[in-house]
């Protein structure tokens, strides 16, 4: 899915793996391995999105159709831990039935009250799960 869409915007972009890396602002070699299916760093995949203005539903093939925005992501921290435990208590379903479901640790939810991220791969899941964007999930609004 992103290897897909990158390979697209290089030939919209008319470049190289390297050019369009310099662009971006992330290290070439980091660059490269996604397309190899290593995914980038929320941070990375925010730098893609705001490159290319598109939401990174659409860099992760959450979303098929490319819409152009001007609005910059902008990463927010702080508030992954509150949107995810007003989703469970919306939906009425329990942090265990979800870390089951997209199989990720329980115990992750502690760490994520600290302010930190889930990896990106998990970000994704989480938000197939409920049926969120990831920019709501990762995003000030």
């Amino acid at each position: 899915m992103l290897k897909e869409v990158l390979a697209d915007f290089l030939i919209d972009e008319n470049c190289s793996k390297r050019e369009l890396a310099r662009r971006i602002g992330v290290p070439n070699s980091q660059f490269a391995s996604y397309f190899l299916g290593v995914p980038p760093k929320i941070e990375s995949a925010i730098k893609i999105a705001n490159y290319f203005h598109c939401s990174l539903d659409y860099l992760f093939g959450l979303e098929e159709q490319l819409f152009k925005t001007e609005k910059a992501l902008v990463l927010d921290r702080y508030s992954f831990a509150e949107k995810y435990l007003g989703l469970l208590e919306k939906r009425g379903v329990s942090h265990y039935a979800v870390c089951n479901a997209i199989m990720i640790s329980e115990k992750n939810l502690s760490f994520w009250k600290k302010h930190n991220l889930p990896t990106t791969e998990n970000i994704v899941k989480i938000a197939e799960y409920f049926g969120v964007s990831i920019d709501y999930l990762v995003c000030k609004a």
